[in-house]
């Protein structure tokens, strides 16, 4: 039995809550919650359901017609529903993802987590060169050692008791054995140069020509030569007593030749003065050496004889002698003059080659 119509009754109304169908009324069912918490449906509810109310006053006793099924399919809440064995998952509002099923998010593919071959080697290759750059710095760059301390050894100090090491020899200039040799006519010995009597002397007549006279001085084997020694004239007397400085020519330059590899040629200048002459040498390893005259002096005039003076090889307790015509009635030869009896001769004495073996 239905009220009178109204405009607008043709339209159905909307079903009662009552009215709407129940999905969990079948049984069986539990309900799972987000918190995991699952609550077992065992009965009917659908008796406890507001559908036998009475209408309210605007009512007017009009029926609720229920809900199609898929409106009612829309409106239900998702819920997950444990039946038996199986599990049945409903969406529902809420954007808490707890109590949805494993097949919701499917599980990663692991070969999208596997690296790259190649960004491995690159990595590896970048690895190495800094370690290798590294070393290389490091190689070059570092400090130098540090030298090892001094060993310190104790020193032994000798006593007065034991005997001192003793040193190498070291060899001592000295006069050499020469042999002595001139081609000069008329001579002396010419082995009287290097005489050590004093009263014995070489002597080489000029023949008119004062200079070029040799003397070849010949050692038995090298020796090293370091020096020369000779008196440039006659330093001694004479058989009568007289002295012979002043009776030859006196040597005012020379030169000296050696048989080296280098031939070394030494200058002489013992300048006519009466001492003896010394030239030091370079130590000239050698055997034979040559002395060339090369200009020779006049001597200087004789010191007259003194008043009180003896003159030499006359006695003075026998009779008086006669006097000399000589100097009385001078002549015009005199000791300074080239063309005199004492410039007909020049002499050598004393010569020495002073050096030791090799």
């Amino acid at each position: 039995m239905t009220g009178p119509s109204r405009p607008g009754d043709d339209e159905p109304a909307p079903p009662s809550p009552g009215a709407r169908p129940n999905p969990l009324a079948t049984g069986g069912f539990s309900l799972t919650f987000p918190t995991g918490e699952t609550v077992p449906v065992g009965e009917d509810n659908s008796d406890d359901t507001d559908d036998a109310a009475p209408a309210a006053d605007g009512d007017r006793g009009v029926a609720e017609e229920p809900l199609p099924a898929e409106a009612a399919a829309e409106t239900a809440s998702p819920v997950e529903v444990e039946s038996g064995s199986a599990t049945e998952t409903s969406y529902g509002g809420g954007d808490s993802d707890a109590g949805l099923s494993a097949d919701f998010f499917p599980p990663p593919d692991r070969s999208e987590r596997s690296p790259d071959r190649s960004v491995l080697t690159v990595l590896g290759a970048v690895a190495a060169a800094v370690v290798v750059l590294g070393g290389g710095a490091w190689w070059f760059t570092r400090p130098d050692p540090t030298p090892p301390p001094a060993q310190l050894h104790p020193v032994v100090i000798p006593t007065g008791d034991s005997a001192a090491a003793s040193a190498p020899a070291v060899a001592e200039d000295g006069p050499l054995p020469v042999t002595i040799e001139s081609d000069c006519p008329g001579q002396r010995d010419p082995s009287l140069a290097a005489s050590s009597d004093a009263n014995s002397a070489w002597v080489c007549p000029t023949g008119g020509v004062p200079f070029g006279q040799q003397l070849v001085l010949t050692l038995p084997k090298p020796y090293v030569i370091t020096g020369i020694k000779f008196w440039p004239g006659f330093q001694g007397q004479g058989a009568d007593g007289g002295d012979e400085w002043y009776r030859h020519r006196l040597i005012n330059t020379a030169q000296i030749v050696f048989n080296d590899p280098d031939r070394t040629l030494v200058s002489l200048t013992p300048q006519a003065e009466r001492r003896q002459y010394a030239k030091a040498l370079n130590h000239i390893l050698a055997n034979q050496a040559t002395i060339t005259l090369l200009d020779t002096a006049a001597p200087p005039p004789a010191p007259a004889p003194s008043a009180t003076a003896v003159p030499p090889g006359i006695d003075p307790t026998g009779p008086a002698p006669l006097p000399d015509l000589g100097s009385l009635f001078p002549t015009n030869n005199n000791a300074n003059s080239d063309d005199g009896p004492e410039s007909s001769s020049v002499a050598m004495w004393g010569l020495q080659l002073i050096g030791h073996l090799p």
